[in-house]
């Protein structure tokens, strides 16, 4: 048919819909926000690896120099001579030659180096408190923790704790790690397999001692005072051979240790002996005092009269034995009577004395206080007499005033002031105030507790009952005065 158009005839045309533009910007969009998250991750990922390489860095940095400190020798081990010996070691000198110490570490693969700062590099020692003994409070360079008690110790320098802290920066943020070691001096070094006395006489005391290790020095301490080091050729032969005189130390009981060290002051520890020095007779007393105490009610009863009280510092030997006091005699000659010191508990030990004989009151009267020891033969040794003139008439001095008393539980406290015109501390008759004595529930010697100068006085033990406390003042002539009395 004219004028009609076959299927055949027909052209399919294309679909003319598409993406719109915003469709367009959408996609773009979010393929920008998915790249960008992408970038974001892999940043944070090679910022994570970066510090975790930092921190790996900085660790095996403190545990070198930590290894370092170990390779120190054992003396230069202080907070103010470690840093120094570290630097001197390949690889932690100082970066930039300033303060803070720097130093610079450049991993296999990173990029650039990493730089630490070094916040501390410090030595404390420690005296282990396993051996009962140690006094650190003063020593200084201490812990604040794991030293021991309140004894001397030969050698409180048990063990050193060095502590290194590094810090450093990434990416704004600031890291840190601490590494802590032990070291021991004893690691290693020389030990002393003997120490014996081999002669004791007037002239000094002679040692061997013998080691394993050939020690570069031995060192000796008396009584923990470190004296000078024994001189031997490096290495020192054993067994060595030396000889402790000092004629300034008095008689008496000392502990002798020695220690032997190695060139990087490495020890085995130290070995001791007791030592006895017994050379001389003892010297005379000092800082001796007294006289006659004409005390009204006298400590050994009624109608005994006047008496002689002696008093003395110990002497500075411990050997010593005991003390006599001679009435009159010669100085030079060594005569006199002895006294019978009626002291507790016995004249052996006291460094007191009354003598109850010593009939009525003279003057030119003199005493002579002397101490003794045991010679080579166990026999006793007299030394030099210290010479003690009595003086008669001797004035009592002012009686103590406004004594008071107050109890809390076991302590009774007293308080009291000089008596009249004694604000200088001096008696009637000039003589100077050398104590206040003080007396509880009577007058008698066994009645004495305590003497004291500070006009106050606590009695700890009261066992929380009443009492009746006396004080007197005595003066340095020995007179006592009359006593002043409370109850609380």
């Amino acid at each position: 048919m004219v004028g009609m158009e076959s299927p055949a005839a027909r052209i399919s045309l294309p679909d003319q819909r598409g993406f719109t533009i915003v469709e367009v910007m959408v996609a773009m969009l979010v393929l920008v926000i998915g790249v960008l998250g992408t970038v974001a991750l892999i940043d944070g990922a090679n910022a994570r690896t970066t510090g975790t390489k930092q921190r790996e860095a900085a660790t095996n940095l403190a545990r070198e120099m930590v290894e370092t400190a170990r390779g120190v020798p054992y003396a230069q081990l202080t907070s103010a001579a470690m840093p120094a010996a570290m630097q001197a070691r390949p690889g932690l000198a100082d970066a930039d030659a300033g303060n803070p110490w720097r130093i610079d570490r450049r991993p296999a693969d990173a990029g650039t180096a990493f730089r630490f700062t070094v916040e501390e590099a410090s030595v404390c020692s420690i005296d282990q408190p396993g051996d009962g003994t140690g006094n650190t409070t003063t020593a200084g360079g201490y812990c604040s923790a794991g030293t021991a008690g309140s004894f001397v110790d030969r050698d409180p320098e048990d063990i050193k704790r060095v502590i290194v802290r590094i810090s450093w920066n990434s990416a704004g943020a600031r890291g840190e790690v601490r590494q802590t070691t032990l070291i021991h001096p004893g690691r290693g070094g020389p030990k002393i397999t003997s120490f014996t006395e081999t002669s004791n006489t007037n002239a000094g005391v002679s040692f061997q001692v013998a080691f394993t290790g050939g020690p570069a020095r031995v060192e000796f301490h008396v009584n923990g005072v470190n004296q000078t080091p024994i001189v031997c050729p490096d290495p020192c032969a054993s067994p060595w051979s030396f000889t402790w005189n000092n004629p300034l130390l008095p008689d008496g009981t000392y502990v002798v240790t020695v220690q032997a060290y190695d060139r990087s002051d490495r020890t085995a520890g130290a070995s001791a002996r007791t030592v006895v020095l017994n050379r001389l007779a003892p010297v005379a007393p000092k800082i001796v005092g007294g006289g006659f105490n004409n005390l009204n009610g006298s400590p050994f009863g009624a109608g005994f009269g006047n008496f002689v009280e002696i008093e003395w510092g110990a002497n500075p030997e411990s050997d010593v034995v005991g003390y006599r006091v001679y009435r009159g005699g010669s100085l030079a000659a060594g005569t006199g009577t002895l006294v019978d010191c009626t002291v507790t508990p016995t004249r052996e030990v006291a460094t007191s004395c009354i003598d109850r004989g010593s009939g009525a009151p003279t003057s030119g009267r003199v005493y002579h206080i002397v101490a003794y020891d045991l010679d080579a033969a166990g026999n006793p040794r007299e030394g030099d007499r210290a010479a003690l003139p009595v003086d008669w008439p001797n004035g009592a001095p002012y009686t103590p005033k406004n004594l008071a008393a107050t109890r809390t539980g076991n302590t009774t406290t007293l308080t009291w002031s000089p008596g009249a015109n004694s604000l200088n501390k001096l008696d009637p008759d000039k003589d100077t105030i050398d104590y206040y004595r003080i007396y509880r529930d009577g007058m008698a010697v066994a009645n004495r507790v305590a003497r004291d100068d500070d006009f106050v006085w606590a009695d700890t033990n009261n066992g929380g009952t009443t009492h009746t406390y006396y004080v007197t003042a005595k003066d340095d002539e020995g007179a006592e005065s009359a006593p002043i009395s409370v109850t609380r």
